[in-house]
């Protein structure tokens, strides 16, 4: 009977540590996406979760909105104007697996691709279009962006222009340069 309960104690001390070591509480917001011996295997959560220690490593990703606040340097107009603009994105990621597997930061990605596109924005409109059509100029770049970066699991919820504005007046034609500043900003 002593060897019973030498044997249980044994297994007790063995099995209580590895199921502390390998339980997880994820919360609502994120999953964890797990990898067994390095190959991504799924992504797990919300709750508690079981990895299998030294056989499963997880990466944590948040779902919920990120703001990105999206600045270019002084970019020059179709009609030669340099122009300032920023933006903000409202991004989420949709599916942590193809975050965290097709792309190494979705982070850096997604502004990246945001500031190219903002850039490329700038340089197909005139100066006053951003003035007069800014929401249909934001709306294309939101579609842009979202595009690209669905590709790796990650949704623009939205897009708003902060702020544009002419770099240096007389970079703009006289008539542009006047109809711009008599507009309250």
């Amino acid at each position: 009977m002593a060897d019973v309960n030498i044997l249980g104690l044994v297994l007790l001390v063995l099995v209580v540590p590895l199921v502390l070591a390998s339980a997880r509480v994820v919360p609502e917001y994120e999953r964890a996406v797990v990898f067994r011996f390095g190959r991504l295997v799924g992504a797990r959560g919300p709750g508690l979760i079981f990895v299998a220690p030294c056989a499963e490593s997880t990466r944590t990703v948040d779902l919920r909105v990120t703001t990105l606040e999206v600045q270019v340097p002084p970019c020059e107009s179709r009609d030669g104007a340099t122009l300032l603009v920023s933006a903000m994105l409202l991004y989420q990621v949709i599916d942590a697996e193809r975050a965290v597997g097709n792309v190494s930061d979705y982070a850096s990605a997604t502004s990246q691709i945001a500031e190219s596109a903002l850039r490329d924005a700038i340089g197909n409109s005139d100066a006053c279009d951003w003035r007069r059509e800014g929401g249909a100029i934001v709306g294309g770049l939101q579609h842009c962006v979202d595009m690209q970066t669905s590709r790796y699991g990650v949704g623009v919820a939205a897009v708003m222009l902060l702020d544009s504005r002419p770099f240096m007046l007389r970079a703009l034609g006289p008539q542009d340069a006047a109809e711009m500043s008599d507009r309250p900003s």
